[in-house]
């Protein structure tokens, strides 16, 4: 969910100046949902494109060795999914987990119509 990092130089970053041996925090799940980024950065749309998020880091060293592996079982879920249901809808509010490294969605009910 997020990174600290110190600076290794003197560098301007949206018109602030970061010295040299400065503490940043990059905070990921942030940016995915970046205004300037996405058109819809609050919503849930399995087909933005282009849908450049930091997820799973996106190359460099800290990109996630599973991410491929992730998005094949997210894809073969989905796809089998929609052949047994006709409908799922949300009956409550979600609760998202609170650790500080990987977040997600602790609960959602959901009311699933079969077919």
């Amino acid at each position: 969910m997020h990174f600290r990092r110190t600076a290794a130089r003197d560098f301007e970053l949206h018109g602030k100046t970061v010295r040299e041996g400065d503490k940043m925090l990059l905070w990921f799940v942030s940016a995915n949902r970046d205004e300037t980024a996405f058109a819809r950065p609050f919503e849930l749309d399995p087909l933005r494109t282009p849908n450049r998020h930091v997820s799973f880091g996106q190359g460099g060293g800290h990109v996630c060795l599973g991410m491929w592996l992730a998005r094949l079982e997210e894809r073969i879920l989905l796809q089998e999914l929609v052949k047994c249901i006709r409908s799922i809808e949300q009956t409550g509010a979600h609760e998202f987990r609170r650790p500080n490294f990987i977040g997600g969605i602790k609960s959602l009910p959901v009311r699933i119509t079969v077919n």
